[in-house]
């Protein structure tokens, strides 16, 4: 018996292809750094450039008179220091066609996840001029991989530099490190021994710390050049951050048949106290 069976060539017409109604995101590096260095007060608004004051230590001295009531005394005249930063514009533009919009159909979950993809991106460049910052460190620990001997003379130079602003185990310390070195720190005893036995709720809390309490986060966004991984370890006030435009989007703006859509910050970052942080410079 002769027949002629339905193929996807002879009944192409009949065949469907589905394009799901989800628009999911590419990878891309979230902010960790930004978040965590400090913001002086009165940063909020910091017009073309932020000053940072600082008060310089003292040293006491000592009378050495007979007796009596202290004469003569020596007085303290310490320059006082200002940090200058200047102002950075970050942003993220795109243009949407009104004829793509209307033909997308699902217009309203595209243009979430365009407005999710600059946010990441302003964001994140936020997190790499921080980042950058690690590689002025004074103090540093260099290696060609993240040891722990590396790691505790770190943080030996932290505590002998940042003084009474640190206190092991208790002050608010972070690594962080580039994925890349990321093996290393995961394999140091000194972290493992926090997963295993845990000391602040369940072991398995998915955060990575050492048993001196020190976070360790990873980002794409740490600083790597001429074969060089520059890990922070820091303190909050190492780096500083103020705003005139917190990351945040422009209202959409209409050009002919062409929807603009903006997002972006306005601020100044960079070091404010070199003495609470080292850099692990890997390479």
């Amino acid at each position: 018996m002769a027949y002629a069976p339905v193929t996807i060539t002879t009944n192409a017409q009949l065949l469907r292809t589905v394009t799901d109604d989800e628009f999911a995101l590419d990878p891309a590096e979230e902010a960790v750094i930004a978040g965590f260095v400090a913001k002086p007060v009165g940063t909020t608004a910091v017009g073309k450039e932020l000053v940072l004051r600082k008060i310089a230590a003292h040293t006491a001295s000592k009378y050495a008179g007979a007796g009596g009531l202290p004469a003569s005394l020596n007085t303290n005249a310490n320059a006082e220091v200002a940090v200058t930063l200047p102002i950075a514009y970050a942003y993220a533009m795109g243009e949407l066609d009104e004829a793509s919009l209307t033909r997308l159909v699902q217009e309203g979950g595209y243009r979430n996840g365009y407005r999710k993809q600059m946010a990441l991106a302003v964001n994140g460049q936020i997190d790499i001029d921080l980042f950058a910052l690690a590689a002025s460190l004074s103090h540093s620990e260099t290696g060609a991989s993240v040891t722990e001997t590396m790691y505790a003379s770190a943080l030996k130079q932290l505590a002998k530099y940042a003084k009474n602003k640190f206190k092991i185990g208790e002050t608010d310390v972070r690594l962080f490190v580039h994925p890349d070195v990321l093996d290393d720190v995961l394999v140091m005893p000194l972290a493992k021994e926090y997963q295993i036995r845990g000391s602040a709720g369940s072991a398995v809390s998915g955060q990575l710390a050492t048993s001196f309490g020190i976070k360790i986060e990873e980002s794409g966004n740490v600083l790597q050049s001429a074969g060089h991984t520059y890990c922070p370890l820091v303190l909050k006030d190492a780096f500083a951050i103020g705003y005139n435009r917190t990351p945040s989007a422009l209202p959409e703006q209409q050009d002919g048949l062409h929807t603009r859509m903006i997002y972006r910050a306005e601020y100044a970052c960079g070091e404010w106290f070199d003495s609470s942080g080292v850099v692990l410079d890997i390479s």
